[in-house]
């Protein structure tokens, strides 16, 4: 082989070896450094190439770190939004770019970030450093390291009632330091407990199903497989004009959902499926496909994209807005509704006049529209909207607040 083939074959070898070098052990690039510096009349050609192409390696793609990690105080404005021009590009391990300047507007929420000894159940989470939103249903406890997120237990209000437990398996959420092939795979496991009859409205649930079932406890069980993977690298232009160094994650999460009741057989406990007697409005089992665009030390997705599992189309999108604190917002303390959960009419209050109100479902859907109210409080009528999260936008003369609710008829 002469001298240009071979300096052919050492480009190929050296493209490939670019492409992965962040994934590569420094004896596997020793060794594969060794092998190309063999042809000694070249390795001067061959050192410049190295070092030339690792170094477009390395401003290629980003590193995404712990500074990304969430922190207590921080206040952060997420908008939902459904957008059917946007699609999916393959995974690659080239350098892509994501065009999102134009993404429809939406609902905004605000996720705040407590410290975990806010909670009156701290005590039972020594552990937890953080307090962080579950949307629409209450908060995970969760622990901070330098390289990882881990829920270890959570609190929902489920139907008005609150529900506190430990996961049997916690939950991890994210790893740092992660670039583009990194990925990792985590099964999680949570119970949710209470006696039937500390739950409103459950007892005659079971009595119109069957009046003979002795149940005396009923539990929530929330379990699955977390895969999670850096598929992607780039640029992305997103709503603002800014343009951000990215790594592209990709999340599919198979999850399974059961209501199950307990049953007392002569001292034994048999805990029942409750799907297995009656028809649940929720699927027991689902698979939830995310691609999150991650820029390091970002404290949130600059975008997410929600997947329909059916058909592989955008479902959803979650898009980063500005930092609330700056931001003139109308307090979450001079703004309400009640009652939640609502059944037929939610009533919406607060201390200065109202302009708008405006009801949107889990997937920035506008359902309701109120304009012009110029009033300090409205009734809005819920009784055609289907159970579920919804999230009611006020907008008032000092601001705007975000609430959610629970529409459960």
């Amino acid at each position: 082989m002469g001298s240009f083939d071979n300096l052919k074959a050492i480009y190929n070898s050296l493209l490939l070896l670019v492409r992965h070098a962040n994934s590569l052990t420094i004896r596997q690039f020793n060794n594969f450094l060794n092998i190309l510096l063999y042809f000694r009349p070249m390795k001067k050609i061959y050192g410049v190439l190295i070092a030339s192409m690792l170094s477009q390696a390395l401003t290629a793609q980003i590193t995404y770190t712990s500074a990304s990690f969430p922190v207590e105080g921080e206040t952060l404005l997420v908008t939902s939004t459904t957008d059917a021009s946007i699609t999916v590009k393959p995974a690659s391990d080239e350098a892509q770019h994501w065009d999102f300047s134009n993404i429809a507007k939406g609902v905004e929420r605000v996720d705040t970030i407590k410290a975990a000894s806010e909670s009156v159940n701290s005590d039972m989470f020594s552990d937890a450093d953080l307090l962080t939103p579950i949307v629409g249903l209450g908060n995970n406890f969760t622990v901070v390291s330098s390289t990882e997120i881990v829920n270890i237990g959570g609190e929902l209000d489920f139907m008005g009632l609150e529900m506190v437990a430990a996961y049997g398996d916690p939950n991890k959420v994210q790893e740092a330091p992660i670039t583009y092939g990194d990925g990792f795979t985590d099964d999680y496991e949570l119970y949710f407990g209470d006696k039937i009859d500390s739950i409103p409205g459950m007892r005659d649930v079971f009595d119109a199903i069957a009046e003979d079932i002795p149940a005396d406890s009923m539990r929530i069980k929330m379990s699955g497989t977390t895969m999670k993977e850096v598929d992607a690298f780039g640029t992305l232009l997103a709503h603002d004009n800014e343009t951000y160094d990215v790594i592209r994650q990709k999340s599919t999460v198979y999850s399974s959902f059961a209501i199950e009741f307990s049953l007392d057989f002569f001292g034994y406990i048999t805990w029942v499926d409750l799907s297995t007697i009656m028809e649940l409005p929720i699927p027991s089992e689902d698979t939830i496909i995310t691609y999150s665009f991650l820029a390091d030390t970002y404290k949130q997705p600059i975008v997410e994209l929600i997947m329909n599992p059916e058909d592989n189309a955008v479902a959803s999108v979650e898009y980063m807005g500005q930092n609330v604190v700056s931001v003139n917002n109308l307090s979450n303390n001079n703004a309400s509704v009640y009652p939640n959960p609502v059944e037929h009419e939610l009533s919406v209050s607060s201390v200065s006049n109202i302009n708008s109100v405006s009801v949107y479902n889990a997937l920035g859907t506008l359902m309701q529209s109120n304009q012009n109210v110029n009033s300090k409080n409205i009734n809005i009528d819920a009784s055609s909207l289907q159970n579920g999260v919804y999230v009611v936008k006020i907008v008032g003369e000092n601001g705007t607040s975000t609430k959610k609710i629970t529409v459960n008829h």
